[in-house]
């Protein structure tokens, strides 16, 4: 795993080389091809896994790069992961050249013109911004690809503390770069197997109550069968004028029996004990999985509040006041980046009068203006349609 990976084209190879020794000397592990090769399938794969393996993804701005095939095929791979991407400009560009993902980002100036420390001081800063995310989400992509690529085999899955600390990253809202919908069916397919493991730890002990349990019955059996054993015995001593060595050693049998009893119904007590811990034990993991089983509806709500989210900007050109009910229904689930960014586009596009404020408001103050300007509910056929509900009436 590397630090940072650097896109460039060759034409920018030398500037691309400066940029990697001062990275270098800041003590950051870069991942940079420095092969001037044809493109092909296991070439591809190196590249990919550099990719993957990176917490960060540079990319130098030159006119060349911006019209590269390799340098979008990288970038395109660095967006499915969602990667940390930051744009170095090096050479002027026109800006419709340059890729949209691109783009829609701060650059960072490393032009001639620019003075390279300052602009490097600004892109470790940039770097180093909330860090141990940025390193834990790249952790997660490893994993989850090599899961993928493995056909999902359960043997690659999260369990225990790691299994914890992921579920606790995907439910943290507002981080960037945010978790791929690959991480997400990595993380719940880990939750259900390890759901799935506990139940089954649970039919064992549940097994394991009911031998215990067979085996105190048998145990009091034999205890009050050696008790008439001895019973027996001692009316023999009793009765028995003649023949005293016999009686004798009856009651001797009697008192071994009566001890072997003894020693049953100890065992007896001890996996009545048993019985009980594993009782507890299934109490314990009945509780751990009504918790997976919250957890599993807080993702649900978070996934119907980004579809609600997508279906509000598809509809923005064609409804702009559906895409403002969707928006608030998708933060009323959940409150999402996606559904907020969704309410904001879909409010600047139905002209509200105060549309050059929308990117300052608040979150309930952005509630109430969208509030306040629908004219209308969620019909049913849109209530159907976009939040699958059979009975909307």
């Amino acid at each position: 795993m590397s630090d940072v990976f650097i896109s460039y084209s060759r034409k920018d190879s030398q500037f691309a080389r400066q940029l990697h020794d001062a990275l270098a000397d800041s003590g950051r592990d870069i991942w940079i091809d420095w092969e001037d090769i044809p493109l092909s399938a296991d070439w591809w794969a190196e590249i990919r896994t550099g990719i993957e393996g990176s917490d960060i993804f540079i990319f130098i701005i030159s006119p060349d790069s911006v019209i590269s095939e390799v340098c979008y095929k990288e970038i395109s791979c660095a967006v499915d992961l969602n990667k940390r991407l930051i744009p170095v400009l090096h050479r002027e560009v026109d800006a419709k050249t340059v890729p949209q993902e691109v783009a829609s980002l701060n650059w960072i100036f490393f032009r001639d013109a620019d003075h390279f420390d300052g602009a490097l001081i600004t892109l470790i800063d940039t770097m180093d911004t909330d860090l141990e995310w940025v390193k834990a989400h790249t952790r997660l992509t490893e994993r989850a690809v090599e899961w993928d690529r493995k056909e999902r085999n359960d043997s690659f899955l999260l369990r225990g503390d790691d299994l914890a600390e992921a579920e606790q990253r995907l439910i943290q809202t507002g981080k960037k770069p945010p978790l791929t919908d690959l991480q997400g069916h990595y993380i719940l397919s880990s939750r259900q197997f390890a759901v799935k493991r506990q139940r089954l730890m649970i039919g064992a002990i549940a097994f394991g109550l009911v031998v215990a349990v067979i085996l105190g019955i048998v145990a009091f059996m034999n205890f009050l069968r050696a008790d008439r054993e001895y019973q027996r015995a001692n009316l023999a001593q009793k009765t028995a004028v003649a023949g005293a060595a016999t009686a004798w050693e009856a009651v001797g049998i009697a008192e071994t029996e009566r001890e072997n009893a003894r020693l049953a119904q100890q065992t007896a007590q001890a996996g009545e004990q048993l019985a009980w811990h594993a009782v507890g034990t299934a109490d314990a993991n009945s509780i751990r999985a009504a918790t997976a089983e919250a957890e599993a509806y807080i993702l649900r709500d978070i996934a119907t509040s980004r579809q609600l989210a997508t279906d509000a900007i598809n509809n923005i050109r064609i409804d702009p006041e559906l895409s403002i009910l969707l928006a608030l229904q998708g933060l009323a689930l959940a409150h999402t980046e996606q559904a907020e960014a969704a309410l904001r586009q879909a409010l600047e596009a139905s002209q509200v009068s105060n549309a050059s404020t929308l990117s300052t408001l608040e979150i309930e103050e952005l509630r109430s203006l969208a509030e306040s300007y629908v004219t209308r509910s969620l019909t049913i056929a849109e209530c159907e349609k976009y939040l699958h509900m059979p009975d909307c009436s």
